[in-house]
């Protein structure tokens, strides 16, 4: 059987194949990452990074979604995004948790191609649980960051993007290095080389 994803035609076993790869690349990314961020998050903070699960998305249903209306904040359909990308095997996906409360969500693309100059990966959206509380405040953005960057190294891709970001959050990307690049079907993109 011949499964078409984004526009590219699969066999069962190939897809199988190309999951399975890409999941690796993603794990040592967030093994890396983790082991980094442990210097720098505070001493009770149990950092942990997945892949976007059902356990995931059952706390966020669940837990995040009726704090934020609670506080009347708005929050990302992370059900629908997710299941947009589900079946793409080059997909940036991360649950960011501490220990077992999850605190981060990030789905983000890799582009087409083996290496190049327009050779990417894309975070299209990045969100933190809004409970001011949170242990992991101010670092959700630095730990999704640090590990889209590490995935692009893998594999070998030239620069890490951020799709639409927060007005707000720009002044923020610009100081650790990222700048308007050209926009992609007339959405604001912020590019960063990857070194």
């Amino acid at each position: 059987m011949r499964l078409q994803v984004m526009g590219s035609f699969f066999t069962d076993d190939a897809l199988t194949t190309a999951h399975n790869r890409y999941q690796g690349m993603r794990d040592a990314a967030f093994a890396v990452t983790e082991q980094t961020w442990r210097n720098k998050l505070p001493m009770d903070v149990d950092l942990r990074l997945f892949p976007i699960d059902e356990k995931a998305l059952v706390f966020w249903e669940h837990i995040w979604v009726p704090y934020c209306q609670s506080v009347n904040v708005r929050t990302f359909p992370w059900k629908a995004i997710f299941s947009q990308v589900r079946s793409t095997p080059r997909r940036f996906d991360m649950a960011i948790w501490d220990g077992s409360f999850l605190s981060g969500l990030v789905v983000g693309m890799a582009s087409r191609g083996k290496t190049g100059p327009n050779t990417n990966v894309t975070i299209r959206f990045l969100e933190r649980f809004q409970w001011s509380g949170l242990p992991m405040r101010g670092h959700i953005r630095g730990i999704a960051i640090d590990a889209a960057h590490t995935y692009a190294q893998i594999l070998c891709k030239q620069f890490i993007l951020l799709k639409n970001p927060a007005l707000g959050a720009i002044p923020l990307y610009e100081k650790i290095g990222f700048s308007l690049v050209p926009s992609i079907q007339g959405c604001p993109y912020y590019g960063k080389r990857v070194e």
